[in-house]
């Protein structure tokens, strides 16, 4: 008797569970998919992302309907150049551009994920509440009093995951660690001088760190208009604090003109080359959610085995300090869609077996990336210790100075 491949019910349609549902529809793999907000745009779902190292690879396991990835998604179309991160500090500036060498595509993450939903129908408002797990199948209940069974459940569904306390039987609470750091954010839009000013800083983002290393700023183009004379940047400032936990810690409350006048006081410990983004952000641009860095290091003995297990920052949450966040769910994707794809649902041992490999090899790699996205801000930082953008160790590389009309 010829196996069936298993039914797959994937909860949040985010980069990773999106793409996902893409490899698996490749192989004609039956899914479903589920999302909490009540429609694409409920919410701000980031900002830009570099990807590296799994450009060929998503290409090859999407379906062939999907244009190039590359000029869907650039977050710097129209311009011509090329992607680069750059990190000015102890008065270099070393940086990684992409190159036939160090091939990076930083993508607008709204265009990603249009890019990544084509053709997948996507059900909103799907709030999961519970989940039963049964010797040949799996039923997640939704809050609206739904429920639908399949034969695996795969837990996409962010840094505050349901799928994750199923997984370790407690709240995400007690996963969580938050980094050390109050965040000040601020969006604004550049043109002109301003523009070419900020891309002559680094095409797609930099970080400007203070000369007693305790202070930071992180600058990044999220977007560029159509006509290629118009910037979209964000910013946040990261203020050494361990007290952001604290319910009444000022970034709980805080207006946007205290924030803004806070990052402006902060940064007077920074470089005026660094702080004028701050000094171009109007109040409005000023975000008051209380944003933080969290992660957490999930052993694979921690999660229990069966037919539910988890990707992208359901199962190893980390911050941002690497650019590689966005990169690991999707080698979880794909990893996980081809352990998908050597099951069959006729007694769920084939699914068990798989699913645990992927897991052990998954969890694994996880914390190892989490740990090293800490320890590239930590205090006892070698001199000579290379700063690891991308996948890759930036190294020195000469000022520029930009101007539009080169690049349209």
């Amino acid at each position: 008797m010829v196996s069936k491949k298993p039914h797959v019910l994937i909860i949040g349609a985010g980069l990773g569970g999106l793409l996902l549902a893409q490899a698996l529809r490749k192989r004609q793999i039956n899914f479903e998919i589920f999302e909490r907000d009540a429609h694409a745009n409920a919410r701000q779902q980031g900002w830009a992302l570099g990807l590296h190292s799994i450009l060929n690879d998503i290409q090859a396991h999407v379906p062939d309907e999907l244009p190039p990835i590359e000029p869907s998604v650039n977050h710097l179309e129209p311009l011509k150049l090329p992607a680069q991160f750059a990190c000015y500090v102890n008065g270099l500036r070393l940086a990684v551009t992409g190159s036939p060498d160090t091939f990076v595509l930083r993508a607008n993450r709204n265009r990603l994920r249009h890019w990544l939903a084509t053709n997948i129908p996507i059900s909103y408002n799907k709030q999961a509440t519970s989940i039963e797990e049964a010797e040949y199948g799996v039923t997640v209940h939704f809050q609206d009093g739904t429920q639908v069974s399949g034969d695996i459940l795969v837990g996409a569904d962010g840094i505050n995951s349901y799928v994750r306390e199923y997984l370790l039987s407690r709240p995400n609470k007690e996963t969580l660690q938050t980094n050390p750091f109050a965040v000040i954010v601020g969006e604004t839009t550049l043109a002109g001088a301003e523009f070419e000013r900020q891309l002559s800083l680094s095409h797609s983002s930099y970080l400007g760190i203070s000369a007693s290393k305790t202070l930071s700023i992180f600058v990044g183009l999220d977007k560029v208009s159509d006509d290629g004379r118009t910037g979209y940047y964000y910013w946040y400032l990261m203020v050494p604090d361990e007290h952001t936990d604290n319910l009444d810690h000022w970034t709980k409350h805080a207006t946007r003109a205290e924030r803004l006048e806070k990052a402006l006081e902060y940064g007077k410990q920074l470089d005026d080359t660094f702080t004028e983004i701050i000094k171009l952000t109007p109040e409005e641009g000023m975000r008051t959610d209380a944003f933080s860095f969290r992660d957490a290091e999930i052993l694979e003995h921690e999660v229990r085995g069966g037919r539910v297990t988890m990707l992208g920052d359901a199962a190893h949450p980390m911050a941002p300090f690497r650019g590689e966040g966005g990169v690991h769910a999707m080698r979880d994707a794909l990893e996980l869609a081809e352990a998908i794809d050597r099951c069959g649902n006729d007694g769920g041992e084939t699914i068990l077996e798989n699913i645990a490999a992927y897991q052990e090899h998954m969890m694994r790699r996880g914390v190892e990336a989490v740990q090293k996205s800490r320890g590239q801000v930590r205090d006892d930082r070698r001199q000579d210790e290379p700063w690891m953008i991308w996948g890759y160790p930036t190294k020195p590389t000469p000022e520029e100075a930009v101007k539009l009309s080169d690049w349209l």
